[in-house]
């Protein structure tokens, strides 16, 4: 069981968000009230009384802490959304809810904790999605151009090779044509900096953290790939071929 360095005001705090999951459906579950039974007894916080606070008092606490603290106490709720294999809409709401105040960085962390710690798979990417399509699709061009500006260097290949899965093993072609691109001695700078954009978003956020980014809404993987295909092809006349 995931174990953070937590002092007393952040593991009555962690109790306090923990309570506000397990109850957000109106129906707690034997494996959620097991870990929190676990984490009071590891913590040594079995006598805490409930002040019943709400997402609001949560957050205004989360907003004194350090950023380091709020990733524990957030990777804790989301392993406890995940205990009973169904970490649902209104669970993951409450999640996102504070995610503003987690940089990029650290959700890669805590994206590593969860899959050490889980019970179950989970994407992050899930909890940096933006409900707003709009606001998603100018969001992630802009961050698509900015991972333009990195290099071949940048791009974990064994990462990479990990994303043929899901919609985006429907169309692992573009992907690897995209590889190409960025390997080929051949190319221009521009046109390589399309694909490096594309490739990079695909792994982001665990290998392709820029160093100031805005949390940002996340659009569909496929969409960000398709992009990038349709501008080699549009601008820059490369032919992909399936």
């Amino acid at each position: 069981m995931y174990m953070a360095k937590l002092d007393r005001n952040e593991k009555e705090i962690l109790l306090e968000l923990l309570k506000l999951i397990s109850e957000i459906d109106k129906n707690v579950t034997f494996d959620e009230m097991d870990m929190i039974y676990q984490l009071k007894k590891i913590y040594s916080i079995e006598d805490y009384k409930y002040k019943n606070y709400s997402q609001g008092d949560i957050r205004g606490f989360f907003e004194e802490m350090n950023e380091n603290s709020v990733l524990n106490l957030l990777t804790h709720a989301i392993l406890l959304g995940l205990a009973d294999g169904i970490f649902d809409s209104n669970e993951q709401e409450l999640v996102r809810s504070y995610f503003d105040l987690v940089s990029l960085e650290n959700a890669g962390k805590m994206q590593k904790l969860i899959d050490q710690f889980a019970t179950s798979k989970f994407d992050i990417k899930e909890l940096l999605t933006n409900p707003s399509n709009d606001v998603i699709s100018a969001e992630s061009m802009k961050l698509m151009n900015d991972f333009s500006n990195k290099s071949v260097d940048d791009i974990n290949e064994g990462s990479l090779m990990k994303m043929r899965k899901g919609p985006i093993k429907k169309i692992w072609y573009q992907v690897m044509s995209l590889w190409t691109v960025v390997n080929d001695s051949n190319n221009s700078k521009k046109v390589k900096a399309v694909a490096i954009g594309a490739l990079l978003y695909l792994i982001f956020p665990l290998d392709a953290i820029p160093d100031v980014i805005p949390a940002l809404g996340l659009t569909d993987d496929v969409a960000v790939i398709s992009v990038a295909i349709s501008n080699l092809t549009k601008y820059y006349g490369l032919s992909i071929k399936k």
